[in-house]
C-alpha cells in the first residue's frame, strides 16, 4: 500500500512546492527570494528528518561498506 501512497505525496508535495515558489517569485519580483525559501524549507526538513532518524536509531556505529553509496550522484 505504501508503493501507492508515497508518490502520490512526492506528486502533491512537487505541485505544491512548485506553486508556493511561483508565489513567492511573483510576490517577490525576484527568484532569488524563492529560492532561498525553497532551500530554506528544504534543509529544515533534511534536518529534521535526520534529528528524528538519530533518536529513533541513534548515531551510526560505522561507515557503510557499499562501495556505490560514495560515487555521488
Amino acid at each position: 500500500m505504501w508503493l501507492i501512497v508515497l508518490p502520490a505525496v512526492a506528486g502533491f508535495g512537487l505541485s505544491w512546492q512548485s506553486a508556493v515558489n511561483g508565489l513567492v517569485k511573483a510576490t517577490a519580483d525576484n527568484s532569488f527570494v524563492a529560492t532561498l525559501v525553497n532551500f530554506g524549507v528544504a534543509g529544515f526538513t533534511l534536518l529534521l528528518a535526520t534529528v528524528v532518524d538519530v533518536a529513533v536509531k541513534g548515531l551510526p556505529t560505522e561507515w557503510p561498506g557499499a562501495w556505490w553509496l560514495y560515487v555521488g550522484g
